[in-house]
């Protein structure tokens, strides 16, 4: 896994499990992977060292990836989401090709509906 790729799964794996840390780990992850900080400048504004940081950072990295293999949320989020893309992707084609047929407007309706309600769904799941 590229560097990139961890760190796009931390965040995730964050942005999934925050409510589950404690305050101390809540803003050392989201200092250093939302905000971009240092090392260096967390030590500086949390007053530990800059080891203490990374120790503190690397423990949370475990924890959460070890919530995520207990509950697996982020896997299940993902999943849910390909089979969501592929299901708008599957309606744009369908609609496409039902423009301008006569008969096809009861159609046309009905995927709209489709796709608000997959809409619905998708914002369901990510927020």
């Amino acid at each position: 896994m590229s560097m990139m790729d961890k760190n796009t799964n931390y965040i995730l794996l964050f942005d999934c499990y925050q409510a589950l840390l404690t305050d101390k780990q809540r803003e050392m992850m989201d200092l250093y992977y939302n905000q971009d900080f240092t090392l260096v400048e967390i030590a500086e504004e949390m007053n530990i060292s800059r080891q203490g940081v990374y120790d503190h950072l690397k423990r949370t990295e475990h924890l959460l990836q070890q919530y995520e293999d207990k509950m697996g949320l982020l896997a299940s989020f993902q999943r849910q989401n390909k089979v969501i893309q592929r299901m708008k992707k599957n309606i744009s084609s369908i609609e496409s090709q039902l423009v301008g047929n006569q008969n096809a407007e009861d159609l046309l309706r009905q995927l709209k509906q489709l796709k608000d309600s997959l809409e619905q769904l998708y914002l369901i799941s990510t927020s």
